[in-house]
């Protein structure tokens, strides 16, 4: 978890968002409406009207690319909300330029590159990176948490979860629905059981070649034995 954003001197943390999609428009309104002390100053997306779009909605201007906006000085954190493939090599810019960033989660779309980042944060010597695992404040997440691990609902053998969009993004691969959606339960149900995961079997559908496997189901084994399905 990344350490708290210390505002400047005018009281207000200025804040860079790359990626304007439906995420990225997603945070700049919520950071614009209900974020005190935040204020959204650049946006970058691939689409440049796009990003001159949803800037203006906030009055942001558009960055001609990320790493201009992520090394402007004006900018003093940074929020990554890019296709995923990209995660690993923004973040590292992120830490490079010792900017506290929110990073959509996955970390990066491979086990190598998520080592890869976290190495460089631990080399940095400060937390900048928080990854976006909102659950964790969510208030009736919390309140469950404080449920079990209070002893109120007796001790968890069986948890159910199910995880379903809308629609699948037109981007979406079969490993996304694990490293993209599923990873938001492989991250809260071992912080909602205050348990260890043990082992992970994933089912996945058989399907025609290129066509992506969804949906799938995981099942989760926990060290105090309880057993997840997702």
């Amino acid at each position: 978890m990344g350490e708290p954003v210390s505002p400047g001197m005018s009281g207000v943390v200025r804040i860079g968002v790359v990626g304007a999609g439906r995420m990225g428009a997603a945070h700049i309104e919520t950071l614009a409406r209900w974020v005190p002390g935040a204020e959204v100053v650049s946006v970058y997306d691939l689409d440049a009207d796009r990003a001159k779009a949803v800037a203006e909605t906030v009055g942001a201007v558009a960055a001609s690319s990320a790493e201009s906006l992520i090394d402007d000085e004006s900018v003093e954190a940074v929020v990554v909300a890019a296709p995923d493939p990209l995660h690993e090599e923004l973040a590292l810019a992120c830490v490079a330029a010792g900017k506290p960033t929110l990073l959509e989660k996955p970390i990066a779309t491979s086990l190598v590159g998520a080592r890869n980042v976290v190495t460089e944060e631990v080399a940095a010597g400060r937390r900048l990176l928080q990854l976006g695992f909102m659950r964790r404040f969510d208030p009736a997440f919390l309140a469950l948490r404080a449920a079990v691990i209070g002893g109120e609902v007796g001790l968890p053998r069986a948890v159910h979860c199910l995880h379903r969009n809308v629609e699948a993004h037109p981007s979406a691969t079969s490993d996304g629905v694990l490293v993209n959606s599923a990873i938001h339960e492989f991250d809260c149900v071992p912080w909602l059981l205050d348990d260890r995961v043990d082992a992970v079997t994933v089912f996945a559908p058989k399907v025609a070649d290129g066509a992506l496997q969804d949906v799938q189901i995981a099942v989760l084994e926990l060290a105090g034995g309880a057993v997840v399905t997702i």
